[in-house]
């Protein structure tokens, strides 16, 4: 009978340390915890100060600590899951659409998309990804991480038509590449992300201008949304101009 083998995790919320089964998650960790007194929900955690998503692993004695949205990891785990979300629901309404997100704008993200036939997104279409991202949410679908070798994974996209993602990771210069799915839709993110779809709760998404707008919580009180702050049409027209000579890729947020 294999021994199990013990490892300490000292928890720097609190400053109390338990023992655990090496291999733990950072959720279960977290769980053994009640006595944790969040004002939101944990996204993700800093392992060593290094941030890590909750589905991941510990082997070795380690601190934790636990972060919300108010926390620049957390915030940007949010985001980044949220981009998933919003990603996955274009794909899911309009097969063989293109989602770029393009840069921070009116507390929000300014999102490119074009519908197959080149079209953007009318009101009506940005109600429908946003009713087939509440059923994501709603259904609390899970994130699944893989890792693989690079060229693996280089192979997986470039079959799914993904090649600005291939490209991504074919330049990556790692030998190992993590992706992640929803569902059916795969994507690569450089960072963690929540463990399920149900952790975001709070989001918006609207037509805004050429594109739409993807709005996230408040910093300061993550039960709300940002409230928009209105672009002048010279600071719009300027950001287009810098969009003309670079490029984004596809459906990845800033990390």
């Amino acid at each position: 009978m294999l021994r199990k083998i013990m490892i300490q995790i000292r928890c720097k919320n609190n400053g109390i340390t338990k023992s655990f089964t090496e291999g733990v998650s950072l959720l279960e960790v977290f769980n053994a915890f009640p006595e944790l007194d969040f004002p939101f929900p944990a996204v993700s955690a800093k392992v060593n100060n290094s941030s890590q998503g909750l589905k991941f692993r510990v082997w070795q004695n380690r601190d934790v600590e636990f972060v919300d949205v108010r926390d620049n990891s957390g915030f940007r785990a949010y985001i980044r899951s949220l981009c998933f979300v919003l990603y996955k629901a274009t794909q899911d309404v309009f097969p063989d659409s293109r989602l770029y997100m393009e840069h921070p704008i009116s507390r929000g993200y300014f999102c490119n998309f074009k519908k197959a036939d080149g079209q953007p997104a009318s009101e009506e279409d940005v109600t429908k990804i946003r009713e087939r991202m509440l059923d994501i949410i709603n259904q609390d679908m899970p994130f699944h991480r893989t890792e693989s070798v690079t060229e693996e994974a280089v192979r997986i996209f470039r079959d799914r038509g993904l090649n600005d993602k291939a490209r991504l990771l074919e330049t990556s210069g790692q030998i190992y590449a993590d992706y992640y799915t929803l569902g059916d839709t795969i994507d690569y993110y450089y960072g963690a992300l929540v463990p399920s779809a149900g952790y975001l709760k709070v989001f918006g998404i609207e037509k805004y201008q050429q594109g739409m707008l993807l709005r996230v919580p408040d910093r300061k009180n993550p039960t709300q949304l940002a409230e928009v702050e209105p672009q002048p049409k010279s600071s719009w027209a300027c950001r287009m101009s810098e969009l003309s000579i670079r490029h984004a890729s596809m459906a990845t947020p800033p990390n």
